[in-house]
């Protein structure tokens, strides 16, 4: 067993490898380049200037490695179009050459290090370099894509994509604390995944600095930066939501209730760590939900419904502070250690919110998303694995197996140890030992068995939930309190015969008291009936009035319109094309152009149509649409 030291931490890598080393990148990282068995990142200090105007985020990096392995000649970095200026070490420079390009991973950074340097205990290196006006961790907005009248700059990192923001070993098992200095526009705002200082920023003639520090080691894939016209407005002891004027009293009026998550979640899962928790909405072309940087979990502003139907992608992000944030996946292979994990904690913090009734619809729900992806990914069996078991991109491992099937392990292993009253106290447990470390399924394993009899587990067929692609060997007993009312509903729509010209047996306030996941469950039902029809379909637009019902609740209303691609409705493909030319979350996207491509009348259209519009997506979106569309990059 290897163990990697960083601070006062431990990196603790896996006993059992379910992944040939052969072609791994480097060492440690199936991903990843960087040696970090030699040289192991502690300390950074960031340095940042955004150019707005050349769209470049250029800096100096000053890190701190302590030495490993002393025979080690060169320190090896993730970059992917990175223009590297200088590199010194204490003021002396370094030799370094850049390696082979790779279109997916990138180039390795290969930095000498003199003999009396690796006879230290630590190395200090510091690089001064610059981004690509295309780099694909950064999106920048012009004026007229946001709320406001000014730029706007946001990254998303996750999952390989901070090698392209700045030099690093970029892999989750490496984490490191930092502090940051980031200067902007003086009328622009600064954030990043760290506390800002207490002192206001200093202005310098036309710019402003913004200074941070983050004292709890955190992996590259968590490192973030967003630079807009931000207001801020304090909701809680822990939290500030940040947003473009125009939209931050209805952010601050759906997510009010963040306190009262967190005091939830610390009862669950321990001590809330990070000292703040704040939350940021961004302009639509975000290509997530939500991502759980530390101390400032980025927003997309589709969720600001009006009526809190948010709150399931904020007990998700929040849930991540425990899990991805304090114990991380060791590599992307492991992806269901960060998401099925929270996935199955921001179910249990909803179930304390609205009742046990509620957790068990979210995780049906879940089932039936489990369902479609497997259906999906048939014919790419590897990525249908809790356990990729080999390299590939990591950012093909962004769909819901990892979230619903890692969730739906979870939930079978806490009714297989005896429920929620012995499963929650060895969570806590989890998380007390593994704070702050990388680790994989295995020893995830090896916890569960030594924490509770053997003979209990004897029956978890672990190879097959691990490493079989497609459903699990075994279906969860959910309740269907809340879900019996929309199965009924459901089925008297799927029996109705429009051909009888009898009285239409159906009134508006069928959907009338729903809370948003039961209007998703109901239109997600509709789809999974093989032979709804267009005329059914029309109908049900005429009595529930589902494109002005789910006009403010984008992940329903992308759900509706890949059931109005499934009927082949031609009506509606202006409306289909206005919102995925609108939407920026992959997720939604996928499932609408999905459904376009498939119909071959469209499909031309559809291509046309993400073409002329992908300049204004993220480098991610458009690499999962263009997977969707069958195009090359």
């Amino acid at each position: 067993m290897l163990h990697i030291h960083f601070g006062n931490n431990y990196v603790v890598a896996a006993a059992e490898e379910s992944v040939s080393k052969e072609d791994w990148l480097g060492k440690t990282d199936p991903s990843s380049y960087s040696n970090p068995e030699d040289f192991l990142a502690t300390q950074l200090h960031i340095k940042w200037e955004v150019d707005f105007e050349n769209k470049i985020l250029s800096g100096v990096l000053s890190y701190e490695f302590d030495i490993i392995n002393k025979e080690a000649t060169y320190l090896i970095l993730d970059t992917r179009d990175i223009e590297i200026n200088k590199i010194a070490s204490n003021g002396k420079g370094l030799l370094y050459k850049l390696g082979e390009k790779n279109k997916i991973f990138g180039t390795p950074l290969k930095i000498e290090i003199p003999n009396e340097s690796r006879n230290e205990k630590a190395l200090t290196i510091e690089i001064e370099y610059k981004t690509d006006p295309n780099c694909s961790a950064l999106a920048w907005m012009e004026p007229h894509q946001t709320s406001g009248n000014k730029p706007f700059l946001f990254s998303q990192n996750q999952p390989i994509h901070g090698r392209s923001m700045y030099p690093c070993q970029d892999t989750p098992s490496v984490k490191t604390a930092f502090t940051a200095e980031i200067i902007v526009p003086k009328e622009l705002v600064a954030l990043t995944s760290a506390v800002p200082s207490q002192d206001a920023p200093k202005e310098a003639g036309d710019k402003r600095v913004y200074k941070f520090e983050q004292k709890i080691p955190i992996p590259s894939y968590l490192m973030c930066i967003a630079v807009g016209d931000l207001q801020s407005k304090k909701i809680g002891s822990h939290s500030t939501i940040y947003a473009e004027q125009e939209i931050i009293e209805k952010a601050v009026a759906d997510f009010s209730d963040v306190e009262q998550l967190i005091e939830i979640a610390e009862k669950l899962f321990g001590k809330y760590e990070w000292e703040v928790y704040n939350l940021l909405f961004l302009p639509r072309a975000y290509p997530m939900s939500g991502m759980e940087h530390p101390c400032i979990s980025f927003f997309s502003q589709e969720l600001i419904t009006g009526n809190k139907g948010g709150i399931d992608v904020l007990a998700h992000e929040l849930a991540h502070s425990w899990f991805g944030n304090l114990v991380t996946n060791r590599d992307w292979n492991h992806f269901w250690m960060n998401e099925g994990f929270t996935r199955f904690a921001d179910r249990k913090i909803l179930g304390r919110t609205y009742g046990e009734e509620y957790r068990q619809l979210e995780s049906i729900f879940g089932w039936s998303v489990l369902k479609y992806e497997a259906e999906n990914l048939r014919n790419e069996p590897e990525l249908a694995k809790l356990v990729v078991d080999k390299v590939v991109d990591p950012d093909r491992c962004l769909n819901g197996i990892p979230y619903e099937k890692g969730s739906a392990f979870l939930y079978y292993l806490e009714q297989t140890v005896g429920g929620a009253s012995v499963f929650e106290p060895f969570l806590r447990e989890y998380i007390k030992k593994y704070r702050h470390q990388s680790i994989e399924s295995h020893q995830f394993k090896e916890e569960l068995i030594s924490h509770f009899a053997p003979e209990i587990l004897r029956n978890v067929d672990w190879e097959i939930w691990l490493h079989s692609p497609g459903m699990p060997p075994v279906t969860n007993n959910y309740s269907r309190t809340l879900l019996d009312p929309i199965t009924k509903l459901v089925k008297r729509w799927k029996e109705w015969v429009p051909e009888d010209r009898t009285e239409v047996p159906f009134k508006k306030e069928d959907l009338d008291g729903l809370r948003n996941i039961q209007l998703k469950q109901f239109v997600q039902e509709l789809f999974n009936v093989g032979d709804l029809g267009l005329e059914k379909l029309k109908k049900i637009e005429e009595i529930y009035g589902m494109h002005e019902r789910t006009r403010n609740i984008a992940d329903i209303r992308a759900r509706w319109f890949q059931l109005c691609g499934k009927v082949r409705w031609l009506e509606t493909v202006p409306l289909m094309f206005e919102y995925v030319n609108a939407e920026g979350r992959f997720g939604a996207l996928k499932r609408v152009y999905r459904e376009l491509y498939e119909w071959e009348e469209i499909r031309e259209a559809a291509i046309k149509n993400f073409n002329e519009n992908k300049k204004y997506k993220m480098f991610v979106t458009v690499k999962v649409i263009s997977k969707v569309l069958r195009l090359e990059l």
